[in-house]
C-alpha cells in the first residue's frame, strides 16, 4: 500500500478557505434571519394596526346598526300609532257620515212634512174664506 503524502499546508488553506467559505455562508443566513425576523415584527405590528383598525370600524358599524334598529322601532311605532289613527278617523267618518244621511233623510221628511202643512193651511184657509164673509159684502 502506498501512502499518499498528506501535505498540511494544502490542505491548512483548504480547511482555511472552507471555514472562511463558512463564516461567510453563516453570515449572509444571519443577514437573513434579520431581515426575515424584521419583516416578521413589521407584519405583526401591521396585523395589529389593520385588527385594531378593523375592531373600531366594527364597533362603528354596531353603533349604526344600533341607531338604525332604534329608528326602525320608532318608524313601526309611529306607524302603528298612525294605522291606529287612521282607524279612528275612518271610523268617525263613516259615523259623521251615516249621521249626514240621517239628517238628509230628517230635513227631506220635514220638507214633505212643511209642505203638507202648507198645503194644509191653504185648504183651511180657503175653506174659512168660503165660510166667512168678507167685511164689505153682505150676507144673504
Amino acid at each position: 500500500m502506498s501512502v499518499v503524502p498528506f501535505n498540511t499546508s494544502s490542505s491548512q488553506q483548504e480547511l482555511e478557505r472552507l471555514l472562511k467559505q463558512g463564516r461567510v455562508y453563516l453570515q449572509d443566513l444571519r443577514s437573513r434571519l434579520q431581515q426575515t425576523t424584521a419583516e416578521r415584527d413589521r407584519l405583526q405590528a401591521e396585523l395589529a394596526e389593520r385588527t385594531t383598525a378593523h375592531q373600531h370600524t366594527v364597533e362603528q358599524l354596531e353603533r349604526q346598526m344600533d341607531g338604525l334598529r332604534a329608528e326602525l322601532q320608532g318608524a313601526a311605532d309611529e306607524r302603528r300609532t298612525f294605522t291606529r289613527s287612521l282607524d279612528e278617523a275612518s271610523a268617525i267618518q263613516r259615523e259623521l257620515t251615516q249621521e249626514v244621511q240621517e239628517q238628509r233623510q230628517q230635513i227631506h221628511a220635514l220638507r214633505e212634512s212643511a209642505m203638507r202643512a202648507q198645503s194644509f193651511a191653504r185648504d183651511i184657509i180657503r175653506a174659512h174664506e168660503t165660510l166667512t164673509p168678507l167685511p164689505d159684502q153682505k150676507p144673504e
